[in-house]
């Protein structure tokens, strides 16, 4: 069934679905996503069409003013095999702890609902490391409880990335260069590309199912396994 179920995923080719596009690790996957020959379209919902985005015909880039409410967005496919979600902000940048949550709870939710609709198999999100719904402080609080409501909403596959610091270059936050000398870090594309090769190799595997959490530790392990 192993020998089966991979050699139909590898001739497969995918619909991806994808939430955060115009953000630093997100322009990373979804140059990535367009480059991975299984990838047959790209689908990335936001605020508005984004010029820092690639022009290519496997990309559509959908307009949703509303990021809370994709219930009537209009979508070039009636469903699709994996959804990213790369959407993010701090407390610092978004200016309250009412619109942090808003942005890295009720947009990834709403977002992860409107995936189960699409029939999505493989859901695939941006978390942090120290995720801990149980922490007495907003951001690990915040990343712990959307990765609870993820597995309850039991996907086929889910699985959250607990990223270490992110290395932006020139985009980089305060807090990120601070951090980055003391504590462990990865670029944003190699975010991106450890999450990508953890969901294709996912995607062929039948005897994945199920929601985990992927420590920093293990998403450097995917990259130098797949050097």
């Amino acid at each position: 069934n192993f020998h089966y179920t991979f050699l139909v995923f590898f001739y497969m080719k995918l619909h991806v679905i994808l939430l955060g596009g115009s953000g630093a690790t997100g322009k990373c996957l979804v140059s990535r996503l367009l480059s991975c020959d299984q990838v047959d379209s790209v689908t990335n919902i936001g605020r508005r069409v984004y010029d820092s985005l690639p022009t290519d015909p496997k990309l559509t880039q959908v307009v949703a003013h509303d990021l809370s409410d994709l219930s009537n967005v209009k979508l070039p496919h009636d469903s699709y095999h994996l959804g990213f979600c790369t959407i993010g902000t701090t407390r610092a940048d978004a200016g309250s702890d009412a619109a942090f949550r808003l942005v890295d709870y009720t947009y990834v939710m709403e977002f992860a609902n409107q995936c189960k609709k699409l029939n999505v198999q493989g859901f695939h999100v941006l978390s942090s490391v120290g995720s801990n719904k149980n922490s007495w402080f907003l951001y690990p609080k915040t990343k712990g409880e959307m990765e609870d409501s993820i597995m309850n909403l039991e996907f086929p596959v889910s699985v959250a990335y607990r990223a270490p610091l992110l290395e932006r270059g020139e985009a980089a936050r305060t807090m990120e260069k601070m951090g980055s000398i003391f504590l462990s870090s990865m670029t944003t594309d190699e975010v991106a590309n450890s999450m990508l090769l953890n969901a294709l190799s996912i995607a062929g595997d039948d005897t994945k199912s199920g929601h985990s959490a992927i420590s920093a530790s293990q998403m450097h392990r995917i990259l130098k396994h797949n050097k």
